[in-house]
C-alpha cells in the first residue's frame, strides 16, 4: 500500500474516469473527512470537464463529430491557441469503455499538424462507437488496451475527425486571447560610401592590364624524325642471311 495521500490521488483519478464516460451520472468522493470529488449530473461532456477542472479550461474545447465506415467518433478537442506543452489531459472512450491507445493520440496530434509546434500537447476526449465484433476488448488483463480489427482506418478516421473540427470557426483564437507578436531580426543598414570615394576611379594592377597583341611570329613545320633516330646508338641495322638449306 502507498500512502494516503497517493492512493486518494489514483482513486480520485479512476472515478474521474468513470464520470466522464457517465456524464449524466453523479459521483462523490470523500476521504479522510475531506471531500475530493462532487460531481453533480451533467447535461453535456463540457459542464463534466468544467466540474473536473474549471469552466477556463472548458471553455478552451471545441466539439469534434464525424461518422464513417460505421465507425463514429465525437468528444471535445483543444483549440490551438489554448493548447500547451507539458501535461496533457487525454482520454479514449470505446463503446463507453475507457482505454489507451499511444497510437491514437498519435493520430490525433497528426490532425494538429501546421497548427501547432510539435512539443504542444493539445487536450483530447474522444468517444468512439463502433460494432462490438471490430475491436477486441481482452488484449489486457485491466482492460486498458483494446485492439482494432483495422486499426489504420479508426486512426485514419479520428485524424480527419480533428483536422475538420480545427477548420471551424470555434477553433479561432477568442478576442480576449493575446498572441504574442513574432520575433523579427532587422539588419542594421550599412551607412552609404562617401561621395568623394565613389568618384574616384580605381585602376586596375598592371598585371590586369590589357596589352594591344605583337605581330605573329611565323613558325617552322614540325617533321617528324626518321626511325633509326630513335633507336640507341649501339643498336645497327643488320641484315640477317639464312643458310642455304641442305
Amino acid at each position: 500500500m502507498k500512502a494516503v495521500g497517493a492512493e486518494a490521488r489514483a482513486v480520485s483519478d479512476v472515478v474521474s474516469v468513470l464520470a466522464l464516460a457517465n456524464a449524466s451520472v453523479g459521483f462523490g468522493l470523500t476521504s479522510g473527512g475531506r471531500v475530493l470529488l462532487e460531481l453533480p449530473p451533467a447535461s453535456d461532456l463540457t459542464a463534466r470537464v468544467a466540474a473536473l477542472w474549471g469552466r477556463e479550461e472548458a471553455t478552451t474545447l471545441i466539439a469534434l463529430s464525424t461518422e464513417s465506415d460505421g465507425i463514429e467518433v465525437r468528444g471535445l478537442i483543444q483549440r490551438p491557441d489554448a493548447a500547451k506543452s507539458g501535461f496533457r489531459r487525454a482520454h479514449l472512450f470505446v463503446n463507453g469503455r475507457p482505454f489507451r491507445s499511444p497510437a491514437l493520440l498519435a493520430s490525433v496530434d497528426r490532425g494538429y499538424r501546421t497548427t501547432i509546434s510539435e512539443k504542444v500537447r493539445p487536450w483530447a476526449f474522444l468517444y468512439l462507437r463502433m460494432p462490438p465484433g471490430t475491436v477486441d476488448m481482452n488484449v489486457h488483463p485491466a482492460k486498458a488496451e483494446v485492439r482494432f480489427r483495422d486499426a489504420a482506418v479508426v486512426e485514419s478516421i479520428v485524424e480527419e475527425a480533428v483536422r475538420a473540427a480545427l477548420t471551424s470557426d470555434s477553433s479561432a483564437a477568442t478576442l480576449d486571447t493575446q498572441l504574442a507578436a513574432p520575433q523579427l531580426v532587422v539588419r542594421e543598414p550599412r551607412p552609404p560610401a562617401r561621395a568623394e570615394h565613389a568618384k574616384r576611379r580605381v585602376r586596375p594592377p598592371s598585371s590586369f592590364r590589357r596589352t594591344p597583341p605583337g605581330p605573329r611570329v611565323p613558325q617552322r613545320p614540325r617533321t617528324l624524325p626518321h626511325p633509326r633516330a630513335l633507336l640507341p646508338h649501339r643498336v645497327r641495322w643488320q641484315r640477317r642471311t639464312h643458310p642455304p638449306p641442305k
